[in-house]
């Protein structure tokens, strides 16, 4: 391996080479928190040494200062061009230090030969024009709006990360500059001493070993994410003149991606459920991608599925056709996460639950370019939640073992038809019933196992999901509109607003008296989801031990299937009474609650289960 170290400083590094950002390196992203580290380091050393009575010249200042290791870059020479492999991060802040550096040195009238030195730390001249030393692509007209636009304003255009960013530091550091160089003594010296003692160390590469030069650099120093690792790695196979075409796409899925998430790892997390979809059929291979997936997926076993190791064919048409689709099919299902969508309201649901299993599965059954894409969405969304809510129903549901269910459903619907994904999800919701409560049932509708589950038996989160559910079949078949958004209904906080299970039962003398005042008998009655209600916060609090005839009243304003009990549900409401017709569902009002009337909702609630996840 052949490594060049060189020291130079800021007048060296930018004095005659262009720079140019290689693929290897991420977007522009240092903040407000790294700027003002580097400055803050920067000044340290300088404040000590300042002298206001030392005349300014270049003997004086590497005389009497000390200088100042800035850190170091590294660098690949390709076709008479010098890329960056490690630093621009470093090397665009400095640039941005040197353009502020100009603009004060120009206001603050200092003699022409400095102002004029100082000029060409930014640019050069070529048979094209002005050229910023690191202001190529994406770069090249912020920079040259900084330049031309002192006071910074709003005429400065950004149309990428990169350059939202640029534009945000130069405002931090021209600030910071503008307050701790406050006369032309200071300004002019500081000028000096950044270009003059300000050291870096220069590292250039051979071509060949740049992608581990990269990842140990990386794993040393800032880390990178899993996904610019990846991308160095993949891009790194192909050939300089054909690497920016493929460059584009990945940029542009990745920071499409990036902009529409709050989540600041969602590429990795894209990438992590692509691969387990693609490369893994049991939970323990698919564990081995939680980690270093960027490295992991080289080795043999998922490479020869693969085939992106030292395969730029194959890398050119991964890039153009399988992850360039798939990430953009994985934009979607997560934009139903964000904003609820009726036609893909059991995305949503799922994400309500944390089911994020549902992502995995469906880029598991998508082929690249599939004709089917939406209707499988639709499918295995919808099949995740009812395998998630049967057996939570049944008391069937562990986290863990749900996990490895996916990954048996991976298996399962490998090359299936849809037509056949009902029958594969229920055999196996099935099957896990029998093998969890030692039965032998053939349908995850068991009337028995439901009857007697309630309110000690489920997540408090849960419980509110499942009557979000009941609220949401019946405002859609009765076509009216939610009086609160599932968000709120299901995961939705705050004293007061937040909804929370009820007991219909309040615990008072004349409901015990139903009961013969049998404490446990009360209590198993009362608890049975048939006689559990969503309400309000505040509602909650206020019906409290109320009598149920009281709590009638509190009712009748509240969600529709709380209102169901009370004889104005059905006045006047031709969409409750048609729709209760249509459904033949036993939906009436209740003027007495006892253990009668609980038997009968717990039976209706067991109906409606059945049409929602039948």
């Amino acid at each position: 391996m052949d490594i060049y170290p060189k020291e130079q400083n800021i007048d060296t590094v930018f004095s005659g080479t262009n720079y140019y950002i290689d693929f290897y390196q991420r977007e522009y992203k240092w903040n407000k928190e790294q700027v003002d580290t580097l400055l803050d380091d920067i000044f340290y050393k300088f404040n000590q040494e300042y002298k206001t009575e030392l005349d300014i010249s270049q003997n004086n200042i590497e005389g009497n200062y000390s200088w100042y290791y800035l850190n170091t870059y590294v660098t690949n020479e390709a076709k008479g061009k010098t890329f960056i492999v490690d630093g621009q991060q470093r090397l665009t802040t400095i640039s941005l230090i040197l353009i502020a550096l100009y603009h004060l040195a120009s206001k603050a009238e200092l003699k022409k030969d400095r102002l004029s030195w100082l000029e060409t730390k930014l640019y050069g001249a070529s048979a094209d024009g002005k050229g910023f030393w690191i202001g190529h692509g994406k770069r090249k007209q912020v920079m040259k709006d900084l330049f031309n636009n002192k006071e910074m304003n709003e005429e400065v255009k950004t149309n990428s990360i990169t350059e939202e960013n640029i534009i945000k530091n130069y405002k931090i550091i021209y600030n910071y500059l503008s307050d701790n160089l406050g006369s032309a003594h200071i300004l002019e010296t500081f000028i000096l001493y950044f270009l003059l003692r300000v050291v870096i160390i220069k590292l250039d590469v051979s071509r060949t070993d740049v992608p581990m030069v990269f990842e140990v650099i990386n794993d040393r120093g800032v880390r990178l994410k899993p996904y610019e690792i990846l991308k160095g790695k993949l891009l790194g196979q192909i050939d300089k003149n054909e690497v920016n075409e493929y460059s584009k796409i990945w940029e542009n899925s990745v920071s499409v991606m990036e902009r529409e998430s709050e989540k600041g790892d969602i590429v990795d997390i894209f990438f992590r459920n692509y691969f387990k979809s693609k490369l893994t059929r049991k939970r323990a291979d698919g564990q081995k991608l939680d980690g270093t997936y960027q490295r992991v997926i080289f080795d043999r076993d998922f490479n020869t599925q693969l085939k992106l190791k030292d395969n730029p064919v194959g890398v050119k048409t991964f890039i153009a056709n399988e992850f360039k689709y798939f990430i953009g099919l994985y934009r979607e299902i997560e934009s139903y996460k964000r904003d609820f969508n009726n036609d893909y309201s059991d995305i949503y649901f799922n994400y309500l639950n944390d089911m994020d299993a549902q992502s995995m599965l469906i880029l598991s059954v998508c082929n690249l370019n599939d004709s089917e894409k939406k209707e499988k969405i639709k499918k295995i969304s919808k099949l995740v939640d009812k395998m998630y809510v049967l057996l939570q129903l049944n008391q069937s549901y562990d986290s863990n073992r749900f996990q490895e269910m996916v990954y048996e459903l991976m298996r399962l619907l490998d090359k299936k038809d849809i037509s056949e994904y009902d029958k594969i999800f229920e055999d196996l919701i099935v099957e896990e019933i029998n093998k969890v409560r030692s039965s032998k049932e053939e349908s995850p509708f068991i009337y028995r196992f439901f009857k007697t589950v309630g309110y000690p038996d489920f997540n408090k989160r849960f419980l509110r999901y499942f009557f979000t559910r009941i609220e949401y079949f019946i405002t859609q078949n009765t076509g009216q509109k939610m009086i609160e958004d599932v968000w709120n209904l299901t995961r939705g906080t705050g004293m007061g607003t937040s909804y929370h299970i009820e007991h219909i039962l309040g615990r008072n003398d004349e409901n015990k008296k139903i009961f013969n005042n049998d404490e446990d008998r009360f209590e198993l009655e009362r608890n049975r989801l048939g006689a559990l209600l969503l309400l309000k916060g505040i509602d909650n609090q206020s019906s409290g031990k109320e009598t149920y005839k009281n709590k009638l009243k509190t009712y009748a304003g509240t969600l529709i299937w709380n209102q169901s009990l009370t004889q104005e549900f059905y006045k006047s409401k031709l969409a409750n009474t048609r729709f209760i017709e249509k459904s033949k569902l036993n939906i009436r009002s209740i003027d007495s609650f006892d253990e009668k009337a609980i038997e009968e909702r717990t039976r209706l609630l067991f109906d409606i289960v059945k049409l929602i996840w039948k």
